[in-house]
């Protein structure tokens, strides 16, 4: 049973915007997403598995910890569009694109794997300290997190392997323009205030609701649900390296 997207009020928000086109992609992408859940994973008994077997369970852990993160910030942002919260929307959907590009970080990993241009052993590695990777201090003995610029680089260079067209760094340039919304930058700031020219006058925009150039945000996020879904696809493929 497929769960609803959007409630009324986003919905409508988003219809008053003439954005039916973006509302339909994103609801379509969501619902492929849903077929991706488990309740569950059996992982076994650790020291009973042989290093295949324990790379594919970590895979497995790695997917659907990666397609939580990416349906609840979906339903998030959903929620944001109805409190037309814009600095709410860049910083969901930075996050949503961090999670496309590590989950595109280990298809190319499994197609070098596949490739023999990277050995099990580092594929497993990486791996494993993605999983448990932390940088607060609380976890002195925890490996370095995966680094997100590593991430979309990949990401990015397997999204122009599979699209057939050339590397055009679509992540990271999403990535980076949100960033500026994310910290306390000129887009972050210029996104609280208009300038009305003819008297000089900042009118600052507290309570407005969003306009249709606000979209692009959201538009990022598609691209963002769009390229997940095609790297898990992709990655339910490749994978089969492991077991071979």
């Amino acid at each position: 049973m497929t769960e609803e997207l959007f409630s009324k009020a986003a919905r409508q928000v988003l219809e008053n915007l003439k954005q039916g086109e973006l509302t339909n992609s994103l609801e379509a992408s969501y619902v492929h997403a849903q077929q991706y859940l488990e309740e569950d994973i059996i992982y076994g008994i650790p020291e009973d598995l042989s290093e295949e077997e324990r790379a594919q369970n970590n895979l497995n852990l790695l997917k659907q910890g990666l397609c939580y993160r990416a349906m609840s910030l979906v339903r998030s942002e959903i929620s944001l569009i109805e409190s037309h919260n814009l600095l709410g929307l860049a910083l969901i959907t930075r996050g949503h694109i961090e999670t496309t590009a590590q989950l595109g970080y280990f298809c190319d990993r499994l197609f070098s794997l596949k490739q023999g241009n990277i050995t099990f052993d580092s594929f497993h590695k990486k791996l494993a300290e993605t999983l448990m990777g932390a940088s607060h201090e609380m976890f002195t003995s925890a490996p370095k997190p995966l680094n997100i610029l590593k991430c979309l680089e990949k990401a990015d260079k397997h999204f122009a392997r599979l699209s057939g067209e050339e590397n055009q760094k679509m992540l990271y340039d999403c990535y980076s323009w949100l960033s500026d919304y994310c910290h306390p930058n000129f887009l972050s700031s210029a996104s609280s205030y208009v300038l009305d020219r003819s008297t000089g006058t900042m009118r600052f925009s507290h309570g407005e609701g969003l306009h249709e150039d606000d979209m692009d945000l959201v538009g990022y996020l598609d691209i963002s649900c769009v390229a997940f879904n095609m790297f898990f696809d992709d990655m339910l493929e490749r994978e089969k390296v492991l077991t071979e």
